[in-house]
């Protein structure tokens, strides 16, 4: 399978699989750079259009910035490419505040609760 067609195909199949529409987070998302970081971009906007049956449903790419900050190069042409063009559909950049030691302590607290 061509590479830059790979993780679109992967997640065709996994939304396709379950029975109920899929959300996903990617976390670290700009440790990404250059050309892989475009391609990823450029995969989930191309399946954008078939979700929830063959996409998923929601995406949250989360990192220090948001993607619209990206500044990537394409390698056939050496032009920047922002990460808006590149992603074309963010419905909104949040900025998630530090946690405090209680609110920690609560979240493990809830996901303990969930899973004993």
């Amino acid at each position: 399978m061509h590479v830059g067609v790979a993780l679109r195909a992967a997640l065709r199949q996994w939304s396709r699989a379950g029975p109920q529409p899929l959300a996903l987070l990617i976390d670290d998302i700009d440790a990404l750079q250059g050309a892989t970081l475009l391609s990823v971009l450029r995969q989930l906007r191309s399946g954008y259009d078939e979700r929830p049956e063959g996409f998923p449903h929601g995406i949250a790419l989360c990192g220090a910035r948001g993607v619209r900050d990206y500044r990537i190069r394409s390698g056939s042409t050496g032009e920047t490419i922002t990460g808006g063009s590149a992603s074309n559909i963010s419905a909104a950049c949040l900025r998630l505040g530090d946690f405090d030691r209680a609110e920690v302590e609560s979240l493990r607290g809830q996901q303990t609760a969930e899973t004993d």
